[in-house]
């Protein structure tokens, strides 16, 4: 009686199929139905200590368009790992061995917004417009110091007068930069506001960043990182090129390398504007963190995205969070072409870095930049938007 019980489902189930495929044409319905869940099954695949690999054939992504990535790598002696539904379809070792580690620049600056949502998860800081002088007490930016809020750092509007390298002096207005100002102020684009953060997230988890980063998400997602302290790593050339300078005077201004804490004890102060190195590889996977909403293997990893907590954008330019493009596709940058960019549709992640050169600096080779614009009607191509026009 059991066997036959058993006979009678797989009749019944069989009867079913047949039906859906006699009187659906090709049997649509069922092919579809598949297709829905092969994509979910891609969407959570996810790398083990190698990423898992496929040819972009398999996913309908031409050939030629790969070639013409490939021959941007090439010009800009970059790294870079083409990720597709979760498998590695194209990689690029222009400028090094796969695992070699360049500084990410200004991605760095996202990366520590990612940390910042953590900290707001944690209740180490009870909300963005907590004052940052309440919650660290060494910290001392000018006359409006008490009136700084995290929020503030967070988007540039903290008014702080910038004591950082001539270098890095990325303002719209110069003059804004030279003065203090109170904040909440239009946002203005230079590195202090991201190394006052860096210090402060320090105090508050009390330990060095990387050691954070390592262990709440590198060792999840399985990558790794290096993050140089403050002053650390600066390039040489054209004068005392890694010197902190005041507006006022050569006379050299450098921020503490370490952090005093409650306990007594010292953490490191690493460089929140700049300075994490990454390989393209493991800075793909944090990509790939991302455009799954902050999980990886069924385990939530980052408590909420840091593109839906932080996507201000400060005239023209992105700050501490990940930029939304007209095409729907999410990237954080640095410069000298540095790029992590995520298509959510696509499920798509190609990340790209390399070695950094200031073009004025005589001392150094320059290298060509080839960013992300640069790569824009490839990758509108190879969203399958060819008729629209790129940013």
């Amino acid at each position: 009686m059991g066997k036959s019980f058993h006979w009678r489902i797989v009749r019944e189930i069989f009867i079913m199929v047949f039906s859906m495929l006699l009187f659906c044409p090709a049997g649509q319905v069922l092919s579809d139905s598949l297709k829905v869940v092969k994509q979910e099954e891609h969407m959570m695949v996810f790398p083990g200590k190698e990423w898992d690999r496929r040819k972009p054939g398999d996913f309908g992504i031409p050939q030629d368009v790969i070639d013409e990535i490939g021959e941007k790598m090439k010009l800009a002696r970059s790294n870079g790992v083409l990720v597709k539904n979760g498998y590695l379809v194209a990689e690029w070792n222009c400028a090094g061995a796969p695992e070699t580690r360049f500084n990410a620049k200004s991605i760095t600056k996202s990366i520590l917004g990612m940390l910042f949502c953590l900290a707001l998860d944690d209740g180490l800081v009870p909300g963005p417009h907590a004052r940052v002088r309440e919650l660290w007490p060494d910290f001392d930016a000018g006359p409006y110091t008490k009136d700084i809020t995290f929020d503030n750092l967070m988007t540039a509007t903290s008014g702080v007068k910038t004591i950082a390298p001539y270098w890095q002096h990325y303002t719209r207005n110069l003059s804004r930069g030279r003065d203090f100002r109170p904040p909440g102020m239009p946002g203005e684009y230079y590195n202090d506001h991201s190394m006052y953060l860096a210090g402060a997230l320090t105090y508050l988890f009390e330990k060095d960043l990387l050691e954070v980063l390592r262990e709440r998400i590198l060792v999840k997602i399985g990558a790794e990182a290096d993050w140089m302290t403050n002053g650390e790593g600066a390039p040489d050339g054209l004068g005392d090129h890694g010197k902190y300078r005041s507006f006022e005077s050569d006379r050299p201004v450098m921020p503490p390398g370490y952090v005093n804490l409650r306990n007594g004890k010292k953490a490191r102060w690493v460089t929140g504007f700049s300075r994490s190195c990454w390989s393209a590889r493991d800075l793909a996977r944090v990509g790939w963190l991302i455009l799954n909403e902050g999980k990886w293997k069924g385990e939530k990893v980052m408590p909420g995205l840091p593109v839906v907590k932080y996507k201000s954008v400060i005239p023209e330019t992105p700050y501490m969070s990940w930029k939304i493009d007209e095409n729907g596709s999410w990237f954080m940058t640095g410069s000298g072409g540095q790029f992590c960019m995520i298509m959510p549709k696509e499920k798509i992640v190609l990340a790209k870095v390399n070695e950094w050169r200031n073009a004025e600096n005589t001392g150094n080779k320059t290298m060509v930049e080839v960013n992300r614009l640069h790569l824009a009607p490839i990758l509108v191509k190879l969203m399958g938007k060819e008729d629209k026009k790129p940013d």
